[in-house]
């Protein structure tokens, strides 16, 4: 069983959910970042990036409370981390 108190488990969850859901925003911007750029609309590749810039550091501070959140419980970052804390 996981050392991870119950709150810090549930404060994951959300925290997962959140990274997902940018995950997924940031797939839309790059589809259409791809877009403008093949349809050279300047304005709107300009506005993407904006959007994709300010995604990209929700995107950091969520990783690093996850990173926190792991840490506080003795569990190593990265991959294997995690696999030890979904288990």
């Amino acid at each position: 069983m996981s050392t991870i108190p119950a709150i810090s488990r549930s404060h994951m969850s959300k925290l997962l959910e959140q990274e997902l859901d940018a995950s997924k925003q940031l797939k839309q911007l790059l589809v259409a970042e791809q877009q403008a750029i093949t349809g050279r609309d300047i304005p709107a590749f300009e506005e993407i990036l904006k959007k994709k810039q300010l995604l990209l550091v929700r995107i950091a501070r969520h990783e690093q409370e996850r990173l926190n959140l792991l840490e506080s419980a003795g569990i190593e970052h990265g991959a294997a981390g995690m696999d030890e804390y979904l288990k």
